[in-house]
């Protein structure tokens, strides 16, 4: 293969690394300011631009930028696509600048480019077979080029009638001219070299060095950023010599840059052990599979994969010994029973998984379908072929076992002994079509003078080859990864270089002498019947001239039926039209259009370049070329002809032997576009109507808190120091209108994000029968109060852990139990929970949940409305209250859970309501800590200074009054600036912070509070009454470290403080109470010891399931024990705990039960310190 040199050169002098980066303080400016820039690249121009194997940008110009990044501080925002469609952001200016573009006439007038950072000969690709040897020889020829390539545009200007495939890469553009799609490929020598090597298209040579400039890659930043523009060319000019050398070198192959590695600090000492015991290792391949690996006629094993080997055992001095093997099939079986350790090219297949293992791949092969030269048909994968053709693989090869797995039913397929066999079958047509990868086709059909014979398609399969490994030998398996990990890139290159450029004395061709013969015999022919001939041409003729009038007349009345406007024209001039263009424009003939009008283009619309329809000029192109090269466009045209205004969508094509007449039709879509701007204007409304509503809730959500903060805050408060049972009772009811105002507020706001797509569900993994238990506790006290029955029921084989949304489970069981007790005077309600598994691992499950209850029932007529929001019958709503929101609000949280929830009722019955959640992944731990609670009456705070910014005076009020009890320093403040002033003279450790305040509002001090040093560290919480998503999201992009929202909760706002400032629990309450017991001799506390630790057993086997029935029973067991021994100790303990109990406050008895093991270790401290 002809070799062309690549040209790497810099534009300015090298600067020294140490050097400073000389900014005008006007860039130093813009750099402030727009720190992040965004970048436009090519997301599949390897080695310049693509994106690798992990989805990351890779290339040449991604080292530049990260270069430019360290020099200037810029970041970069990269939007990496196909690059038509970078093309079209930057003309649009949506990005401002490309990375590495070719400075062409057309992008100049947008887009100034900075001085080129590499150099590449521009080439002509073709197959081998092809003689081609100047540009002037490709006016007949099809080229394959990516879509908006510059190359194109070169081409267009010296030959304008030249055939384009535009494909979607130059990788895809590659492949079409491997495989026959399109004769030459024309690009740069980086990209060619690049995906020839990645793929291994040995049947592709460069043919020549086109008579172009070199491409010169630049950066290129849009015309409106000039500062931009200085920054960048200043920058690259930075990058010193050498790095650039690193970059281009990294990227663009070097052969003298071979990677030596000592097998010494390569291996650990149990794999240098291992190879001192098993030297040699075992080793054998495929002895048939040209040019891979093979057996020359000396008898030598010889190859890529064999050189590649034979560089490993040089550079490590690992001793391999070969295993000859007479075939593929040999070399399988030697695997199987373990003759051999290592099979040196192999595809992984679970078959072959079975018996061996695989190292990582290093090198990829493409399988492709070789067909006769009398087959001209392009096949485009191997479906259109199955059980049509006879189809010839490789016995035992990957490829055969591939496709017997992937076509089961498969008739028509004859496997070989080799590829040899296979393609000599294929060449004397025993078969239809043979599928192997190129580089062996290319061998052997030059070797065996098989010219007959052609790639005429993919097969679709594409296969990775590794070392396959003994199953048994983990340490191998490491070693030869090692061994495989330190072949450099260059040196397979350099090993597959040689290989491919190997020359093959071709065998006589027999078919070229018959063609000379054949050539021969037709002369002489000529010469008799010329005479003949003549008379016939000039018959045919004349019949042809008939047959075109006819042709002629057909295509016009085709053209006249159709109801879209076609003309026929060169862009500038119309020479044809149809009876739709005259009938749409209201004239006779195109005779009375011509007298006023040259061309349909000069009634369109002059819009500016950035408008969506075309105009007679697009992008410097006339409008017709303009619609033809963007055809996968969506092209519009807008005409204005006697006050009317049309919109058409354009289709256009050249027509075939024609110099430069092309035909385009033009659709009415006046109608579509009016529809699409109405439904556009409506959607806007619909928005803007929703932006409107989300700002009321916010702000109702808003109003509403504020004053409910003193409302529960100092109810709270007062409940602590009131005892008057009567005055508590009063209490409670002002806290309960209290919080059920704030659950209505909080109904509607989650029907408003679910109605805006807002709402989100959160999986998580959770306890079903803990959180079931939990439900049934909450309403223990409600069902006692009613006398009504409750029982539950659950599937003993529901999983321990499942994922799902736990907070939006429980609402959707609290609104449907809570409606339950609500609509039942006396009688049952029944919770019935079951299971079904999905697939036999049991891995998911649908669960079914029943709320049964004999309540009023539902009539007929209102169960079809029950779910819509606030449906509630009259009667229902005066007797029983309610807003109609909870059961709407259910029905759309199961639904986003992957659910239905369904009702059946009986009016004076009762009701039965259904929840079905299908698809529940089994989880295999709990992710929360359920009996991680914290009893916040315990802690003991140490000693802090707390800020209160608030501009409500009652607000303020609360909170001090809730803190007083602890040892704070308190300080307040009415707004950010008096705040600022405060920590100025004060050292505070934690502020509260409301967000709207006059004067300075919350957000503005908290910004200067974080970027101030002194102040940075300082905990800001902030205290909000709005519970909107986006306002959370501000509220952390501000920097605040957490957040209470109003009203407050006394545990929610000490839970908050605990997380940023030292606290301890109290414990000298219980250690009290044992200082003030009666003496009780030793013998007496050891016999109490033992049966509290007895009942701590019973009491570990109990917490977990959540029973109060088993809680309530221990609780008297302790009781029991205590008459003997009267300690005040247990008597307090139990007191609580009965109290609690009782009352059903889960997070205290639970924190109880947790802390039982303090009261038997006070109880053995005061034993020790009565012998002391």
């Amino acid at each position: 293969m002809k070799s062309f040199s690549l040209f790497l050169f810099f534009v300015y002098f090298s600067i020294s690394l140490n050097a400073s980066l000389l900014l005008t303080n006007k860039e130093k400016e813009w750099i402030s300011k727009n720190p992040i820039v965004k970048v436009g690249v090519d997301n599949n121009w390897a080695p310049f631009e693509f994106k690798n194997k992990q989805n990351i940008q890779s290339g040449i110009s991604s080292d530049y930028l990260k270069e430019i990044s360290k020099i200037t501080g810029l970041k970069f925002d990269i939007y990496s696509d196909k690059w038509s469609n970078v093309l079209q952001k930057i003309r649009l200016k949506k990005i401002d600048m490309l990375a590495c573009a070719d400075n062409t006439e057309d992008r100049s007038m947008y887009l100034d480019f900075t001085e080129p950072y590499l150099l590449a000969d521009i080439v002509v690709v073709s197959r081998k077979d092809l003689k081609i040897n100047n540009l002037q020889e490709i006016k007949d020829l099809t080229i394959a080029l990516p879509e908006a390539n510059y190359i194109h545009e070169r081409l267009k200007k010296r030959f304008p009638n030249l055939k384009f495939i535009f494909t979607k890469s130059n990788e895809e553009a590659i492949n079409y001219v491997s495989y026959n799609r399109a004769d030459i490929y024309i690009g740069n020598m980086p990209v060619i070299s690049y995906y020839i090597n990645k793929h291994m298209l040995t049947n592709l040579e460069v043919k020549f060095k086109a008579d172009f400039d070199n491409a010169r890659l630049s950066m290129a930043v849009i015309k409106d950023k000039q500062i931009l523009f200085s920054i960048i060319q200043k920058a690259l000019m930075h990058i010193s010599k050498e790095r650039r050398k690193q970059i281009n070198k990294k990227w663009i192959f070097d052969s003298t840059n071979i990677k030596l590695y000592n097998s010494k600090n390569l291996f650990t000492q149990e794999e240098l052990d291992w190879l001192k015991k098993n030297s040699p290792i075992k080793i054998a391949g495929d002895g048939h599979w040209h040019p891979f690996s093979y057996y020359d006629k000396n008898g030598n094993y010889v190859g890529i994969i064999p050189d590649l080997f034979k560089s490993i055992n040089q550079n490590s001095q690992i001793d391999f010994k070969l295993i000859k093997t007479k075939n593929w099939l040999e070399t399988l079986e030697q695997m199987k029973v373990k003759k051999i350790d290592v099979i040196d090219a192999i595809s992984y297949s679970a078959s072959r998984a079975k018996y061996m293992n695989f190292t990582t791949s290093y090198f990829t092969n493409d399988f492709v379908i070789i067909g006769t030269n009398t087959n001209n048909k392009y096949i485009k994968s191997i479906d259109s072929i199955v059980n049509k053709k006879i189809i010839g693989t490789v016995d035992n090869y990957i490829i055969s076992e591939k496709i017997k797995k992937d076509y089961t039913n498969i008739e028509k397929l004859r496997e070989f002994g080799s590829i040899k066999d296979g393609l000599q079958s294929l060449a004397s047509r025993q078969i239809d079509y043979f599928i192997t990868d190129i580089p062996s086709f290319d061998y052997y059909s030059k070797k065996l003078g098989l010219s007959n014979l052609k790639i005429v398609g993919p097969s679709g399969y594409s296969f990775s080859y590794s070392f396959g490994v003994r199953k048994d030998d983990k340490i191998l398996l490491s070693i030869m990864n090692k061994l495989l990990n330190n072949i450099s890139k260059e040196e397979f290159d350099r090993v597959y270089r040689k290989w491919i450029q190997v020359e093959y004395q071709e065998k006589i061709d027999y078919t070229l002498i018959w063609k000379i013969l054949i050539f021969s015999i037709i002369i002489i022919s000529v010469i008799f019947y010329s005479n003949t001939k003549l008379k016939n041409q000039i018959e045919q003729t004349q019949k042809a001239k008939d047959e075109l009038k006819k042709s002629n007349e057909f295509i016009h009345s085709i053209m006249d039926s159709q109801m879209d406007i076609i003309v026929v024209t060169n862009g500038k001039e119309i020479q044809r039209v149809n009876k739709a263009f005259l009938d749409y424009f209201k004239f006779d003939s195109l005779n009375d259009f011509k007298k006023i009008y040259n061309c349909i283009s000069d009634l369109f619309y002059k819009g500016d370049e950035n408008s969506e329809f075309i105009s007679s000029y697009k992008d410097n192109k006339l409008w017709i070329d303009y619609i033809i090269d963007n055809s996968a466009n969506y092209n519009k045209v807008k005409i204005i002809l006697n006050e009317k205004e049309y919109i058409f969508k354009v289709l256009a094509s050249p027509i075939e032997n024609s110099v430069d007449l092309k035909t385009a039709v033009f659709h009415d879509i006046t109608a579509i576009e009016k529809l699409h701007n109405e439904l556009i204007e409506a959607k806007n409304r619909a928005l803007e109507a929703t932006k409107h509503k989300t700002e009321f809730l916010a702000n109702m959500s808003h109003e509403i808190r504020t004053p409910m903060n003193s409302v529960i805050g100092f109810t709270e408060l007062l409940e602590k120091e009131i005892t008057n049972p009567i005055q508590k009772d009063y209490l409670s009811s002002i806290k309960k209108g209290g919080n059920a105002l704030i659950a209505i507020i909080n109904d509607i706001l989650d029907l408003s994000k679910i109605e805006a797509g807002k709402m989100q569900i959160k999986y998580e993994s959770i306890n079903p029968k803990e959180l079931i238990l939990e439900v049934e506790s909450i309403f223990h006290s409600k069902l006692i109060s009613k006398n009504i029955d409750f029982s539950v029921h659950i599937d003993s084989t529901i999983p321990k852990y499942i994922i799902i949304d736990g907070i939006r489970l429980r609402q959707v069981l609290f609104n449907l139990i809570g409606n339950a007790i609500k609509f039942t005077e006396q009688g049952y309600i029944k919770l019935n929970v079951k299971n079904i598994f999905k697939d036999g691992i049991k891995s998911k499950i649908d669960l079914v949940f029943e709320i049964i209850d004999s309540g009023v029932g539902i009539d007929e007529k209102d169960l079809k409305n029950i779910f819509n929001v606030f449906e509630q019958s009259e009667q229902d709503r005066a007797k029983y209250g309610g807003t109609g929101l909870g059961l709407a609000i259910c029905s759309k949280l199961v639904e986003m859970m992957n659910g239905k929830i369904e009702v059946s009722s009986k009016k004076a019955i009762g009701s039965t309501f259904r929840v079905k959640l299908y698809d529940i992944d089994v989880g295999s731990v709990d992710e929360k800590d359920y009996n991680d609670k914290i009893n916040y009456e315990s802690i003991i705070f140490e000693k802090a200074s707390i800020l209160i910014v608030d501009d409500v005076d009652e607000n303020r009020k609360l909170i001090k009054s809730i803190l007083n009890s602890h040892n704070f320093d308190l300080y307040l403040a009415n707004n950010g600036k008096m705040a600022l002033e405060i920590i100025n003279k004060h050292k505070i450790d934690l502020i509260l912070m409301d967000l709207r305040m006059p004067i300075m509002n919350g957000y503005e001090a908290t910004t200067l509070l974080k970027s101030n040093k002194k102040t940075s560290s300082i905990p800001i919480i902030a205290l909000t009454a709005s519970v909107m998503g986006k306002d959370l999201q501000k509220v952390e992009s501000y920097g605040f470290n957490g957040y209470l929202r109003k009203p407050i909760i006394i545990n929610d706002l000490l839970s908050e403080l605990s997380k940023f400032l030292e606290f301890k629990f109290d414990t000298n309450t219980i250690e009290k109470l044992c200082k003030d017991d009666k003496f009780i001799s030793n013998e007496k506390l050891i016999i109490l010891i033992r049966k509290l630790e007895e009942l701590e057993i019973k009491l570990n086997s109990i917490k977990s399931k959540g029973d109060f029935i088993l809680i309530e029973s221990f609780c008297d067991d302790l009781i029991n024990l205590n008459i003997d021994f009267e300690l005040i100790v247990i008597n307090e303990y139990t007191n609580e705990l009965k109290k609690y109990i009782d009352s059903f406050d889960i997070e205290k008895v639970d924190y109880l039960l947790n802390n039982y093991s303090n009261v038997i270790e006070n109880i053995k401290n005061k034993m020790e310190s009565q012998n002391g």
